[in-house]
């Protein structure tokens, strides 16, 4: 008996397998089929039930719950890619595939409508005016569980569809008609949720400012300034959502001032800006001398430490406020360079990790007229993308390199190379510059070279933050050399 019913099970399965491809046999036909099939497992013992056959049964209860369409649609699928394998499809090619697709009927989220996504995204860039009507049509409401999930492909994993229907969009927010792009928003503020990527949040701005959105606007480029301080355009929109609040529009167009701009005609603009904002601030706001240097040195302002230092001081309300729950870390400074090419490196501890950021000298001006190891204290933005600096101050009570505990390298030799030393130790090969190391040149008799070293944040190798002279130890030799 049990052998029988086996046999007959898996007899049913052959004929079910035989329907599935002719949608209009489902309702008189398979079902009733399927009706018998599970009859029939259920005379077969717990016991002697087999993995294989419970998989098809389980295999054809889904595709007979599926609505009628749905393998019409995988039939779609298939046919598109077997095109796609041969030539690319253009927007005409992919537009028809998805009117058939739309013809079917299939609403709600399901595989077959993410795999239809997923071939949308393939060919986004041939044909973006059905990738956007097809997004309009459907809603973010159609994304499924699954595309909200990083994908793994071929050993390598993407990111949920969901969120690169987002990117897509914003880089396709230019082909759309001002007026006719909030339905975008929805797929972008999921986007944003599971990453809030800078040009996610900027087209976010830019719609909500066509809308006339003031406090969208604001809640976006407060974002855009806590992820990266160090662009002045965001500093700008920031100011501009702020409203009739003319001391913050100040503070924030201060900040912007401080950002390093390669394009002067940028700043120009600020620069006009900063000056209205100003002359319509409070008395007590502002230095009246100050709106005269402003007025007077325009573009020559960056050149002015005394006016830099006043920007820094009525940007540093907003920057207070802004980034009020990031922890202030102690730090030294690394390395810097002259007023023209102002970089500033800046050695830290950040996870029990030395690390490196940079930033501007112009941006900070307390460290302007810092030396290489002084001590300072920096807020750094860690949520999304590189650590961002975002504030500095001067730490007065720290000592030279106290915020980088020292790993120390064994030096194993050392060779004059005319501007410095070349170190080699048991952490690789260093130059120490005479102009970095002027001190560790020449070494003194029964002394021998410590290094303190960093990992650069950037190249993720070892740097040497400083370098000094230990006495050795009795009968020890000196470093020999190279």
């Amino acid at each position: 008996k049990t052998k029988f019913a086996l046999d007959l099970a898996w007899t049913l399965d052959a004929a079910l397998k035989g329907l599935r491809p002719i949608p209009a046999q489902r309702e008189s036909v398979a079902e009733p089929l399927f009706f018998e099939l599970e009859q029939t497992i259920a005379l077969i013992p717990e016991a002697r039930r087999t993995k294989a056959i419970l998989e098809r049964v389980e295999f054809h209860r889904q595709w007979l719950k599926a609505p009628p369409g749905e393998f019409k649609g995988w039939e779609l699928l298939k046919e598109f890619r077997t095109i796609q394998e041969s030539q690319e499809p253009n927007e005409g090619t992919v537009d028809l595939f998805i009117q058939k697709y739309d013809a079917l009927g299939i609403t709600g989220p399901s595989r077959l409508h993410s795999a239809f996504i997923r071939l949308l995204l393939s060919v986004r860039e041939t044909a973006p005016q059905t990738f956007l009507s097809f997004f309009r049509k459907h809603g973010p409401d159609a994304f499924s569980q699954e595309d909200h999930q990083p994908t793994l492909y071929k050993g390598k994993t993407f990111a949920p569809p969901a969120l690169r229907v987002a990117r897509a969009l914003a880089e396709l927010f230019a082909a759309i008609p001002a007026k006719e792009a909030a339905w975008i928003i929805p797929f972008l503020e999921k986007g944003v949720a599971y990453s809030p990527e800078l040009k996610l949040l900027r087209t976010l701005y830019q719609i909500s400012s066509i809308q006339g959105d003031r406090p969208k606007c604001k809640e976006y480029a407060t974002q855009l300034v806590r992820q990266d301080p160090n662009w002045f355009k965001h500093w700008e929109m920031l100011a501009d959502a702020t409203g009739d609040n003319s001391s913050m529009k100040l503070a924030c167009l201060s900040a912007a001032l401080l950002c390093p701009v390669k394009e002067p005609k940028y700043h120009a603009r600020v620069v006009l800006k900063w000056l209205k904002s100003a002359r319509a601030a409070a008395p007590s706001e502002l230095d009246a001398n100050l709106l005269k240097q402003m007025h007077t040195e325009r573009l020559g302002f960056s050149e002015s430490p005394s006016i830099l230092s006043a920007l820094s001081l009525l940007a540093s309300p907003v920057k207070s406020s802004l980034f009020k729950d990031m922890d202030w870390i102690p730090a030294v400074i690394f390395s810097r360079g002259t007023r023209k090419k102002g970089v500033l490196e800046i050695a830290f501890v950040l996870n029990g990790q030395k690390q490196l950021a940079r930033t501007r000298l112009e941006q900070h001006p307390a460290t302007i007229q810092a030396k290489v190891g002084d001590p300072i204290a920096i807020r750094i933005q860690t949520g999304v993308g590189r650590p961002h600096v975002v504030d500095v101050r001067t730490r007065p009570d720290g000592l030279s390199w106290d915020a980088v505990p020292p790993i120390m390298a064994e030096v194993l030799g050392a060779a004059d190379i005319g501007n410095g030393l070349k170190v080699k130790t048991d952490k690789g090969v260093f130059v120490l510059t005479a102009r970095r190391f002027p001190e560790v040149q020449q070494a003194p008799p029964g002394h021998h070279l410590a290094l303190r070293l960093a990992i650069n944040a950037r190249t993720k190798l070892w740097e040497p933050v400083d370098a000094h002279f230990v006495p050795m130890p009795n009968g020890q030799t000196a470093n020999p050399s190279m």
